[in-house]
């Protein structure tokens, strides 16, 4: 019997067919769990890229509200001398 790849990706729905040839040695056992393996990896994968990914944009968003800040204090500083500056 010849098996494609497509017909071993399995879904919920579809896992009783594994119960019929459930060996321990059996070629299709061995492939469904070194799928079972790659799809865990891929995901601790994608979730750790997700996090650097929201991470980066935290720190972008940071970096533009404090440099707004720091114009803002800047330039209500500067006015704020020129008013006691004026007074004097």
């Amino acid at each position: 019997m010849v098996w494609h790849i497509g017909q071993l990706m399995m879904s919920r729905e579809m896992s009783g067919w594994m119960s019929v040839s459930d060996e321990a040695g059996s070629p299709l056992v061995l492939f469904h769990k070194a799928l079972q393996v790659y799809r865990v990896n891929w995901l601790r994968a994608k979730a750790r890229m997700d996090r650097w990914q929201e991470e980066v944009t935290l720190v972008q968003n940071e970096t533009r509200w404090m440099h707004l800040w720091l114009s803002t204090i800047g330039t209500s500083g500067k006015e704020g001398k020129k008013r006691v500056n004026k007074r004097v």
